[in-house]
């Protein structure tokens, strides 16, 4: 698997929390299993201000041990996440980094 963001994703803020929404294409040969997105606000110095995640919505793939997942994304195919991140309203978040995480199974 070889996933990418499909462009850059939505963010609205809250008082309480931001979400970040948006696609991922995988451009690999495989399919990505239990693929999710994470997202990590930092403070100006770098430091960790929160940080959450959430699976894609993807297809549908049941597992030869009988696990279903719908986070499953075929090779070419787009998925869409929704993350949500609780936040105070005083929270100053000066930069915002962005990663995507699967496993492969056969």
């Amino acid at each position: 698997p070889d996933l990418k963001f499909d462009s850059e994703p939505i963010q609205k803020q809250f008082t309480d929390k931001r979400i970040f929404s948006g696609s991922i294409i995988n451009e690999g040969m495989r399919r990505a299993d239990f693929a999710r997105v994470v997202f990590y606000l930092w403070d100006k110095e770098t430091n960790l201000i929160a940080a959450d995640s959430s699976f894609i919505e993807g297809s549908s793939y049941q597992y030869k041990s009988g696990i279903v997942t719908d986070s499953a994304i075929e090779s070419g195919e787009k998925a869409l996440f929704n993350v949500s991140i609780e936040t105070s309203d005083t929270t100053k978040v000066e930069y915002i980094t962005k990663e995507i995480h699967f496993n492969i199974y056969e």
